[in-house]
């Protein structure tokens, strides 16, 4: 599957992706707090993102959001739907 066709995909949040996924950002949700941080690292509407790895227990994650690579906590993983 390649980018656009994942870009095409029903919407969900970006912690249920596996790794090597590549979408779009298309919606952020959660407290204002978590929003305006994820909106701050770039997480913002038609941003590129990448899951690049999950630790072990599954948080935090290793995202690369435009050419930023940032840990996630499962929390705000959450809040990025793709």
């Amino acid at each position: 599957m390649n980018f656009q066709d994942q870009e095409a995909d029903s919407a969900e949040p970006l912690h249920k992706q596996p790794i090597g996924y590549q979408g779009v950002v298309k919606d952020l949700s959660g407290s204002d707090e978590i929003v305006e941080r994820l909106r701050e690292l770039g997480f913002v509407r038609g941003s590129k993102v990448i899951l690049h790895q999950r630790s072990p227990f599954g948080d935090p994650l290793i995202v690369q959001v435009g050419d930023t690579i940032v840990a996630l906590r499962g929390v705000e993983a959450k809040c990025i739907t793709i």
